[in-house]
This record gives C-alpha cells, structure tokens and sequence, in this order.
C-alpha cells in the first residue's frame, strides 16, 4: 500500500425547542485518557520508558496500559504476526478489561514493527476485483506489499475479519473527502434497495408510502443523516412544516450542516416561511456541499458509504485511530 488518502498512517487525533435539539458546530468526539489504549512492549527498557513519561503526561488510567510479550523484534514483520502476537493480544485485554466501548486511539510506545507484509491479502483483493469484473489500473504500483502498523490498526475491524476491502481507495468511509453519495448512497445491500425505493416514492408523488418507509429506515438506522433529511423534503411536499422541521433538526443533529444548500432546496418550497422551519436553518451550519461534512471521531461509529453514521454492524464499518510514540 502506497501513500493514498485511506492508507495514510494516522496520527493521534484528540479530536424540547426545535433550536435546542441543533448544537452550533457539530464535532462530538471522545478524547480524554480513558479513550487510549497505551501498547508496550514488555521485553523494551524503551519501551517502558517512553510508555512511563506518557502515562504520566497524558494521566492514562492503569487499565488502559496493555504489556504485551513476544513481540518481534524486527522492523518488518508478516501480517500473521502482527495478528497473532500484537493485534488479538491487545483487543483480548480490551474486552477482557471491559474497554470495547471506551476506546478510540490506541497508542504503540517504541520498538514495535513498525511495516507489515501483506502481499497475500493484496493479491486476493485483486483477485476479487478481477472476479467482479473491475479493474484497478497499475495495481503493482498502487498496492505494494507493505503496509504501516497504524493503517492496518484503523482497518483493525476488516483486517481481523478477513475483509481485504481495505484495500478498496474507498474504504475509508470515515475520510472527509468529496460529495459523491451524501443524500444517494447512506446503505449496502437491501438496505439500500428499500432507501432506494423509498427515494423513488418521495419523487413520484407516493409521499404516504415514502414516509411509511423513511421511517422504518429511521427507526432502524438513528443516526444516518441521509434518512432524516429525504424525511424533512418529503413532509415540506406534503405541506407539514413542523414535521419537515422536526426531520431536519435531526438530520442537523446527525451531521446535516449545508444552510445554502437546504436554503435553496425547492423540496422545501412550501414550509420554508415556516417559523419552525426557519429556527431550524437559522441556527444550521454552512458547510461546502462539495465535500462530507465534519464529524467527532469515536471507535464505536459505523461509517456508512456515505461517510455518515450508520448504527448496524452490517451498514458500517468501525475505525480505531492510532500512532507511535517513537521508533528507536
């Protein structure tokens, strides 16, 4: 893997009224201490060392320090070993220790391998792209056998699964990139049929049947912004201002932060005088529609193909930040 926007190694990031419902800057993240997982490696004096000066800095809790042993001590290492000796030892003491839901970052101090080999896995991506018909143009120069230890920790939730999608440039759901799916693509599989359907509904007039749709979609999937926005247009087409109102503000609430392009939305034509509506938009943030909008980071989000929250296991994928503190 070369140094495209998904396989860059990541550095640690400490990331009633309708109008109450919408914060002004949506960026919910974790952050604070007992979100890192601190790794070293037992057999290190430096690794101790360094690890000691940054749990004393960063006053990391006791349990989110993991010592593993049997690291090798190489630069390069097999994907194999890193699975077996590194990555399953620590998510075992994660769950172990009750932390699944607290962690975000996870933290390698010094003398951890540092690249991987993963040509095996490489080479069955390119074998089901080629399977499926597609086609990646100088797959050898794109995808070289060697990745870093923090890509294949953010993948942590494909990798152990054997999903070589990572592999995919579009993997990275989480990645603020362009606009290509926002209000289209928020699913996978029949999920996305039935958005899909329900879309089609909305446009061609069936509104009872799209809403009866929307909001089982809505019901199902929370958080996924894509959903609460087609269910605010698709009430403003039937003249319900604060229903449309109500729907937006969740959308908002979910990530939705474009007022210009809202603001211009003919959808919303009918209830845009609306007092509710107004609130609404008034107190919207006013994001580029070119590109997804910004979002706090937590290891529990599932990242849709939209870029936005999705809450089931099978619309999302999971992502873990990660860094190292220093090679020696």
């Amino acid at each position: 893997m070369t140094g495209s926007a998904r396989f860059v190694s990541l550095s640690l990031i400490w990331l009633a009224a309708i109008a109450v419902l919408i914060p002004a800057d949506r960026a919910i993240a974790g952050g604070g201490p007992e979100n890192v997982l601190l790794v070293v490696n037992r057999a290190s004096d430096s690794s101790k060392m360094f690890a000691n000066h940054y749990i004393s800095l960063r006053d990391i809790p006791a349990r989110n320090v993991v010592y593993l042993d049997d690291v090798p001590n190489t630069e390069r290492i097999r994907i194999a070993d890193f699975k077996n000796l590194i990555l399953l030892p620590l998510l075992e003491q994660v769950q172990e220790r009750g932390l699944s839901g607290n962690i975000d970052y996870i933290v390698y101090s010094t003398d951890f391998p540092t690249i991987i080999w993963v040509r095996g896995q490489r080479d069955r991506f390119l074998e089901l792209v080629n399977e499926q018909g597609g086609r990646v143009a100088n797959s050898k120069k794109l995808f070289n056998p060697w990745a870093s230890i923090t890509s294949m920790t953010y993948f942590t939730s494909m990798f152990i699964n054997n999903d070589v999608s990572y592999f995919s440039l579009e993997s990275n759901s989480y990645f603020r990139g362009e606009n290509r799916g926002l209000l289209t693509r928020p699913f996978a599989g029949e999920t996305q049929d039935r958005f899909e359907d329900a879309v089609d509904d909305s446009r061609n007039g069936n509104l009872d049947e799209a809403i009866a749709a929307f909001e089982v979609l809505a019901e199902e999937h929370p958080n996924q912004v894509a959903v609460s926005y087609w269910l605010a247009r698709t009430y403003a087409t039937m003249e319900e201002p604060v229903e449309s109102a109500r729907w937006l503000a969740r959308a908002v609430s979910a990530g939705w932060a474009f007022k210009d392009y809202t603001a211009s939305d003919l959808a919303f034509e009918k209830v845009r005088r609306h007092e509710a509506f107004k609130s609404v938009l008034d107190r919207m943030g006013n994001q580029n529609f070119r590109f997804y909008p910004t979002h706090g980071f937590r290891g529990t989000y599932r990242w849709g193909p939209n870029g936005m929250i999705n809450s089931a296991p099978d619309q999302g994928s999971a992502f873990v930040l990660s860094t190292v503190l220093g090679v020696t």
